[in-house]
């Protein structure tokens, strides 16, 4: 009887490691692409601020290419017309890389509305979080809970 136990066991661990990361076609290690953050309503020193936070914590799960490469690749998806989800998919092929990330972050004076998408081989996944008048420090607390949300599905 432990002999069957063992062997499920092991049947169970192996399974487990299949239906992980590497199950949907990427993993934690492989390079990523983070397209233009759109954001509107936001000053400029903010803008900065805020796309440095999401490099700085997306580059903790994905070594990310360098802007140079990633915007002509989005220019040439923006010239050929596509729609926003259809961009994302573009770059990504484009580059050749398993995942392309974009934030959208729109500021409507009271509200402010984030708003993650991400492009991976299995098509596109979106979060959003909205908050009231939010500061600094809550938008990059609602930055982290989006991208620890994109990567523990």
């Amino acid at each position: 009887m432990n002999a069957i136990w063992k062997v499920w066991a092991i049947g169970a661990v192996l399974v487990a490691a299949m239906l992980g990361p590497t199950a949907t076609g990427w993993s934690a290690g492989q390079q990523a692409a983070l397209m233009t953050t759109i954001m509107q309503g936001v000053g400029d020193e903010e803008k900065a601020k805020l796309t440095a936070h999401l490099w700085e914590a997306l580059g903790e799960y994905h070594p990310l290419l360098p802007a140079e490469q990633v915007g002509p690749a989005e220019q040439r998806a923006l010239a050929a017309g596509c729609e926003e989800d259809a961009c994302l998919e573009s770059v990504r092929q484009d580059l050749g890389v398993p995942l392309v990330y974009r934030l959208r972050h729109v500021d409507e004076g009271y509200f402010n509305h984030l708003y993650m998408t991400r492009a991976t081989g299995n098509g596109i996944e979106h979060k959003d979080y909205i908050c009231s008048r939010c500061s600094y420090k809550e938008y990059t607390v609602i930055l982290d809970r989006l991208l620890r949300h994109m990567h523990h599905k």
